[in-house]
């Protein structure tokens, strides 16, 4: 004999069903809300099967595959958009453009001991190059984590393409070998894992693309934060034909770097954590930048060094193209 209590299939069948309905008229509340909602980059409508991602500044909703990807996303606490990442920077424009030079003095002023008149004027901020000379040149960024491979394929690159390659680290290790107090300073900051302010890097590259005869610049390693991008783009006037992204996961990087034994202070696990740290947070989103742009060709950076170099001169060879 049944009572009139409902069994216990019914229940679950009724929750079910309740459960599906009310996750349909979520979704049809999603479509209504955000039905109009343009993506602010490329201007096509919401959808709510794909990724998107709204600017905490700005409240503008983008595609995902416009401006960044989810797993990066996940990774960032407070998400802006292009447009107000330059605004935030016009501010920092000005400085660097006015009185950049006391912005760089209280760098060196972590400098016990200054060094000669003829240094200091060697190192004094950067300026723009000259207008010649930037309508002529090519320029072409490298970017990707410590342990990539960014040198390795530059080496690759300067042999078959004739480029000259600036490696930002080198220009830095060779100020450290100097023994020059801005080379200590510069020491001191590899060892904590920080980046080299963007003044300093700044001077370094454009003298050494002075003193080249070259017009094709392979540059590895710079800009790593937005800091670093905005020098380049509004003071020295350097604008990418082609970004270089060698995609690497953490761990790769990480056992690359260990395994190189180079004896650089910065090749232990706890510097390269940091490394890795500031590179998720400061250069990620220069690249995303020019993602935007459509200037970033993205490498497989875990291949072999053959299987990567066909692809990037693959991307080259297009390059040179007329």
């Amino acid at each position: 004999m049944m009572n009139d209590l409902p069994t216990i299939l019914k229940l679950l069948s009724e929750q079910a069903a309740a459960s599906k309905d009310e996750e349909e008229g979520l979704e049809e509340e999603d479509e209504e809300e955000h039905g109009e909602t343009l993506c602010g980059a490329c201007g096509e409508n919401y959808a709510t099967y794909e990724f998107w991602i709204c600017c905490d500044m700005c409240e503008k909703w983008f595609h995902g595959k416009c401006i960044i990807t989810q797993a990066r996303a996940e990774h960032i606490k407070q998400y802006k958009c292009p447009s107000c990442t330059n605004e935030k920077l016009n501010s920092l424009n000005r400085v660097i453009k006015a009185p950049f030079v006391s912005t760089f003095a209280q760098v060196i002023a972590r400098c016990a001991v200054m060094e000669t008149t003829t240094r200091d004027e060697q190192l004094q901020a950067p300026k723009e190059l000259s207008e010649n000379f930037s309508n002529e040149r090519r320029i072409v960024y490298v970017l990707g984590g410590p342990g990539s491979g960014k040198g390795t394929q530059c080496s690759k690159i300067v042999q078959h393409f004739g480029f000259c390659h600036l490696n930002v680290g080198d220009l830095l290790q060779a100020e450290v070998e100097s023994g020059s107090e801005y080379g200590k300073m510069i020491q001191d900051l590899k060892k904590e894992g920080k980046l080299v302010p963007s003044d300093v890097v700044g001077k370094l590259l454009q003298q050494a693309m002075e003193r080249s005869n070259k017009k094709k610049f392979l540059i590895d390693g710079f800009p790593r934060n937005e800091e670093n991008r905005v020098l380049a783009e509004n003071v020295l006037k350097i604008e990418p034909d082609l970004v270089l992204f060698l995609d690497c996961s953490e761990g790769e990087m990480t056992r690359r770097l260990l395994n190189r034994n180079q004896g650089r202070v910065d090749d232990n696990i706890d510097t390269i954590k940091k490394r890795l740290k500031v590179y998720a947070e400061s250069t990620l989103p220069v690249i995303d930048y020019y993602c935007t742009k459509g200037k970033v060709r993205k490498i497989d950076g875990e291949k072999s060094i053959d299987e990567v170099f066909q692809e990037v001169k693959g991307v080259l060879e297009e390059l040179d193209k007329p």
